[in-house]
């Protein structure tokens, strides 16, 4: 109790004005107001330069002689792939399917062309990936206006298990990126936890900006209907 009528009497003291000074003047007062106004927009403007500096700060990776350089959002760390030549994780993911970019790339076949490219790469997926749908695909260009397209795409993760622990699977949303470059095929993917999918988009957005992505006129024959949100892939939906 003496501690808080100790407080009280020091708030009331510095509250009262000064015996010794003269109370400040209209403009006075207006001028301080307009100072600390100032202050205060200052403030708010560089703190929203700063976020918009972190939010487009990022990394580069080079793929090779001839191919693209792909940017990646800073702070993401960097791991060996399984399948690629590159993968970044995002160590901030609300998810154990940590947000993430990963890039394969081989040499084209004799002849091959971009739709026999993805048709392999889709078998692929659905021999690698768990309950693995495609959801829609999209022709674009990527680079200097080279013909490339865009799959989107669901399946189930269970990214616990090479830990030893025993969390719950993941529906997981994906995205891949597929065209030629120097006579390569080039697999870009990006990936995330189907719930946390819309807060990564701004981390995808470095990765198809870096590499020019732009769209073309949807081709009837390409786009797929998506999946309703509550038809995800899921154990569930196989029985």
């Amino acid at each position: 109790m003496v501690i808080v009528s100790l407080l009280t009497g020091l708030t009331a003291r510095l509250r009262s004005p000064s015996v010794t000074n003269e109370p400040p003047a209209p403009g006075e007062l207006r001028r301080n107001d307009w100072a600390v106004a100032a202050v205060v927009a200052f403030a708010l403007f560089l703190g929203l330069g700063i976020r918009q500096q972190s939010l487009h700060a990022h990394r580069t990776f080079a793929l090779g002689d001839g191919l693209p350089t792909i940017d990646y959002s800073a702070g993401w760390r960097t791991a060996q792939p399984e399948l690629g030549v590159f993968r970044a994780m995002d160590p901030a993911s609300p998810s154990p399917f940590s947000t993430q970019i990963i890039v394969a790339v081989r040499e084209s076949m004799p002849g091959e062309t971009l739709d026999q490219a993805r048709a392999t790469w889709g078998l692929q997926r659905s021999q690698q990936l768990l309950l693995y749908r495609e959801r829609i695909a999209e022709p674009l260009t990527v680079l200097d206006g080279e013909p490339a397209i865009r799959t989107r795409y669901a399946y189930v993760a269970d990214p616990t298990r090479e830990y030893g622990a025993t969390g719950l699977p993941v529906v997981v949303e994906g995205e891949d990126l597929l065209f030629f470059a120097e006579g390569r095929f080039v697999a870009v993917t990006v990936a995330a936890d189907a719930s946390a999918w819309e807060a990564a988009g701004r981390h995808f957005a470095v990765v198809w900006r870096s590499l020019n992505v732009q769209a073309q006129a949807a081709d009837p024959l390409l786009v797929v209907p998506s999946l309703a949100p509550g038809v995800l892939p899921t154990q569930e939906t196989t029985e």
